[in-house]
């Protein structure tokens, strides 16, 4: 997964940068390097991604200040 593919899913299932480095245990640090193409993504990070899209939009965990994978 190349960073434009992983800006696009962010914005076609809604997650957040910090979302989902809460929701797969991993620093905010970390999530917003493979966004910005400091660091390559990873293919297990690429598979936990498809895991999260499987569950649907909203899946994360819902409303703003009710979820903790998503933010809302």
């Amino acid at each position: 997964m190349e960073r434009e593919q992983l800006k696009e899913w962010q914005e076609r299932y809604g997650w957040t940068t910090a979302g989902l480095g809460r929701e797969l245990e991993i620093a905010d640090r970390t999530s917003r390097r493979y966004r910005r193409g400091n660091l390559p993504v990873p293919r297990i990070f690429e598979l936990a991604l498809r895991a999260l899209a499987r569950r649907g939009r909203g899946a994360g965990g819902g409303q703003e200040g009710g979820g903790e994978g998503r933010e809302g």
